[in-house]
């Protein structure tokens, strides 16, 4: 007996012993590799033939299972599908248009394993909406309804929605029906904010009139010595609020303290200190003469007595 004829009757044993012969036959040691140390091998499933250096790292103990390099089986018998170079196949002919079941029977699988991959890969053939990973029908109802939302909220501002939406992260855009203006918003400050067209501030009387984004007045001191004004110190914005509540004297309509819509720390709808007689022309920065106003009316208003 030759050393060949006895390395591969030695190789047979261990690999019986191991239990590898349940999925594949063992054809011989491959001995156009390196001191034959890969393995010739048929899987039983789909009839492949191939070599793998699989077999001595099983007997090292550094792996547990060989692996068909067509159909993904395995001596373990757990499923690795998504591993086999056929997976790759069967996924981008799903992504061609072709549903699950169809996908299933051209490449002799489950339905569960044609899942299961669409899932795991976040893939999608056009059919169903999908998002974050997930491909059913009850997306598309969900999203179809969200969107009817947003629209409806719009149209309570005298806007219109363009598109944008995906999903809670996603910006909307829209349009100003006013004067035509187009912008984008995040789609929590849609559903809570409130929603003002910077370019006319979506007030009639103010038409195509650009209002400064500023938050001028945050310190009275300094204006009340410029102009000569009467200053209290007690007079802030808290205290304020406390008095009055949040009801702008203005427009009537609510503040809207966490409004950030213009930037980090400002937006049309928050509440700001509207003296009723400007410090410009003589009013104090007194208890008798401020009132809660959106910094929006507050800015249009500007230094005229109302």
């Amino acid at each position: 007996m030759d050393k060949r004829q006895k390395g591969n009757e030695d190789y047979l044993q261990k690999f019986i012993a191991h239990g590898l012969g349940t999925q594949f036959n063992f054809i011989s040691r491959d001995w156009n590799s390196d001191h034959g140390r890969k393995i010739l091998v048929k899987c039983k499933s789909c009839n492949a033939e191939f070599s793998t250096w699989g077999f001595r790292e099983i007997l090292r103990g550094k792996q547990s299972h060989l692996l068909c390099i067509n159909c993904g089986a395995s001596s373990d018998g757990d499923d690795v599908w998504e591993r086999s170079p056929k997976c790759d196949e069967a996924m981008a002919f799903y992504v061609a248009g072709h549903s699950v079941r169809e996908t299933a029977e051209r490449f002799g699988v489950s339905t569960a394993q044609i899942n299961n991959s669409v899932k795991f890969r976040e893939l999608t053939n056009g059919r169903l909406f999908h998002q974050k990973g997930r491909t059913t029908r009850a997306n598309i109802e969900e999203h179809l309804k969200a969107e009817h939302e947003i629209k409806e909220r719009l149209l309570r501002f005298n806007l219109d929605y363009l598109g944008g939406y995906s999903g809670i992260h996603s910006r909307v855009k829209i349009r100003c029906k006013q004067c035509g203006h187009s912008f984008e918003r995040s789609v929590p400050h849609v559903r809570k904010g409130n929603l003002i067209c910077r370019n006319c501030c979506g007030l009639p009387e103010f038409e195509n009139r650009r209002v400064r984004h500023t938050y001028y007045g945050h310190n009275h001191h300094e204006r009340a010595i410029k102009y000569g004004c009467v200053y209290d110190s007690s007079v802030t914005l808290k205290k304020l609020i406390k008095r009055d509540g949040l009801r702008c004297a203005i427009c009537g309509e609510m503040c809207d303290p966490d409004d950030r819509s213009w930037s980090k720390y400002s937006g049309p709808m928050r509440p700001s200190i509207d003296h009723i007689i400007p410090m410009a022309k003589g009013g104090g920065h007194i208890w008798s003469n401020v009132q809660v106003a959106h910094l929006i009316c507050n800015t249009i208003k500007s230094d005229r007595v109302v």
